[in-house]
């Protein structure tokens, strides 16, 4: 498995046949086993080489939806950070008596970023303050009570932030984040992940790549709002 997308197949991962009818049906990945004990075992027609993929029956609306053997499929595989777009041939398969398909990659047809890693160069004002133990205040509560010390954010996604600041910052550290996207207060807190030195003439500077934590959904969907209009914005510039 030397492409770097079947490094990326793990066992438990959500799977999506695109049907004939151009509906969608999930599935999971259930095992991995040679093609050829596949073959011996359902007498398919599929090569006998490589790696199969064991997955569940594919589910509709709370329905099982069988696949035609005779076709190919293409699927999506949801990686933690990739979504594998492949196209499979499949063949019946059973372990203990439990319904399985195997598939067979026929062809690698791409990969998406996951929308929450997408990321953005920015250029936003910061505020934001280290904190060594949760706090039973709320965030907004915190941000009155605290010294918030002032940085620039420089990269934004629905995943983390990359800050740059005059301020050292210890790694694993949490740290309490506020910042406004679209004229509105974002508070969040992060963990800090990695740190560069960067000297300029001026300044001794840092930039730190800062992990979110357990970032609400309805903060997550804002901020990944916020990127893709901002790269709509960018490309409608780059075209005229």
């Amino acid at each position: 498995m030397q492409e770097k997308w079947k490094a990326g197949l793990k066992l438990n991962q959500k799977v999506e046949f695109i049907m004939p009818d151009h509906t969608a049906a999930a599935s999971m990945i259930q095992d991995f086993i040679e093609i050829r004990e596949a073959v011996v075992s359902a007498g398919s027609g599929l090569d006998s080489d490589g790696l199969g993929i064991l997955v569940s029956v594919p589910v509709q609306n709370g329905k099982e939806r069988l696949l035609d053997v005779e076709i190919p499929y293409k699927i999506l595989v949801y990686g933690s950070d990739r979504i594998y777009a492949l196209r499979v041939s499949v063949c019946r398969y059973a372990v203990e008596d439990v319904p399985l398909y195997c598939l067979n990659v026929v062809s690698f047809l791409g990969e998406i970023q996951r929308r929450q890693n997408v990321r953005i160069a920015v250029n936003l004002p910061v505020r934001f303050h280290e904190i060594e133990q949760r706090s039973k205040l709320q965030r907004n509560a915190l941000i009155q009570s605290l010294p918030m010390v002032e940085g620039w954010i420089t990269d934004l996604s629905a995943g983390g932030i990359k800050l740059n600041t005059t301020s050292k910052l210890s790694n694993s550290h949490r740290i309490l984040i506020s910042f406004e996207l679209d004229s509105e207060s974002v508070s969040v807190t992060g963990i800090v992940k990695h740190r560069a030195l960067i000297n300029t003439a001026q300044t001794r500077e840092y930039s730190y790549g800062i992990q979110f934590e357990s970032l609400p959904v309805k903060l997550q969907d804002k901020i990944v709002h916020y990127v893709f209009a901002k790269l709509r914005q960018n490309r409608k510039l780059e075209m005229k």
